[in-house]
């Protein structure tokens, strides 16, 4: 189910990383997080006496889900063709902020749990907010593996200077040397 099962293969290649594993992640949780919004607002029609605060949560998801639709923009439209043109030296802030968005969306995920009792489903609730609280804890998995995925494997090989014979050559500076991108100096 998880990311972190896909390729830490070095002879996978950073675009066929991008191409599969990273790819699918991105289309499965942005249209999951899409489905848990619309999950939230039909379970809020259904009655709950067990105080529940489904506006809350409701916001909280669409919260996510923007979040998740601007990561994953900047991933797509800059990151990943800078590193696939060997210039993801260019990309350096960038990464930065998207691994604080990681960082973000794990701390969401906590929220989440929070907003839920810790995902568990009171017997008295309907069937709706079994089917939100079930997509909920699945999308949290997924989630989750996804930026162990890119932790442990993507960010390593496409900016921390781990790679495979089958990744493109970082570009060189001026003076011959080469940077891959965000370092820990």
């Amino acid at each position: 189910m998880g990311s972190t099962r896909r390729s830490d293969d070095p002879s996978v290649s950073i675009a066929q990383l991008i191409a599969g594993p990273i790819r699918r992640d991105h289309e499965w949780l942005g249209a999951a997080i899409a489905r848990a919004a619309v999950l939230a607002r039909e379970a809020a029609v259904e009655d709950s006496d067990d105080g529940i605060d489904a506006t809350a949560l409701l916001e909280h998801i669409d919260a996510i889900r923007e979040a998740m639709r601007d990561h994953f923009e900047k991933e797509e439209k800059v990151v990943f063709p800078l590193v696939l043109s060997g210039r993801a030296s260019q990309a350096q802030e960038l990464v930065r902020g998207l691994e604080t968005e990681h960082d973000d969306l794990h701390r969401a995920l906590l929220r989440t749990r929070e907003l839920t009792d810790d995902l568990r489903t009171p017997p008295s609730l309907g069937r709706k907010w079994r089917d939100l609280y079930a997509h909920l804890l699945e999308f949290e998995q997924r989630a989750r593996a996804h930026t162990d995925f890119e932790y442990e494997i993507f960010f390593p090989r496409a900016f921390y200077g781990e790679t495979s014979k089958n990744d493109p050559l970082p570009e060189e500076n001026e003076d011959g040397s080469t940077n891959r991108g965000p370092s820990d100096a």
